[in-house]
């Protein structure tokens, strides 16, 4: 593996203006290792303004969720067939017409525990009543030192510590690339063969 790549989906440009439908049941759709219950699917989705055209990484209804289009999917499939979770989300305009498309909410199916070397990256741990609960960014595009023992025949992870942060392998970011997926900030992290 050469460099892999922390997909950002902070991207201003290509965020969409939308919210979910039943806020209830989505609250805690914000946090990266949640998946829904099978009982508040599909995902619900409703524009806030209009649009036309849509990314195919973005942010989902909150902060936190990210939501991605088939193609983007269809590329991961490709490289880590049946581990990463695509909750079918149905996406509909302001009037309440149904949007066609296949949009997913995306939850990652790869946590890795200590991943992230933390004095060579761009986060500082982060603690409540002095225990450890997660690493925070000291950068608005940090660089990851990652390393390779704990990556090594991956495509797309997250450290438990940091796990918003979705992370492409050079090969999968290249399939990306190559079948034009946008909506993302690709922002190239780094690997210690020695550890």
């Amino acid at each position: 593996m050469l460099l892999p790549y922390y997909l950002d989906e902070i991207t201003p440009a290509a965020q969409v203006n939308w919210g979910w439908i039943d806020a209830s049941p989505q609250s805690r759709l914000c946090r990266p290792k949640v998946v829904p219950d099978p009982d508040v699917q599909p995902i619900k989705l409703q524009l806030r303004g209009s649009r036309k055209m849509f990314p195919d990484y973005t942010v989902g209804g909150t902060t936190g969720s990210v939501i991605v289009s088939r193609r983007f999917r269809d590329v991961v499939e490709r490289f880590e067939p049946d581990v990463h979770h695509f909750i079918a989300a149905e996406v509909y305009a302001r009037d309440g017409a149904a949007v066609d498309g296949e949009f997913y909410l995306f939850k990652m199916g790869h946590f890795i525990d200590d991943g992230i070397i933390v004095e060579e990256s761009d986060v500082n741990r982060s603690y409540l009543k002095g225990e450890f609960i997660h690493l925070l960014p000291t950068s608005q595009q940090p660089r990851l030192m990652w390393r390779a023992s704990k990556i090594a025949g991956r495509h797309l992870w997250a450290d438990s510590m940091f796990a918003g942060a979705n992370i492409a392998s050079d090969a999968l970011y290249a399939a990306l690339k190559a079948e034009k997926t946008k909506g993302f900030f690709a922002i190239e992290c780094r690997i210690r063969a020695d550890l």
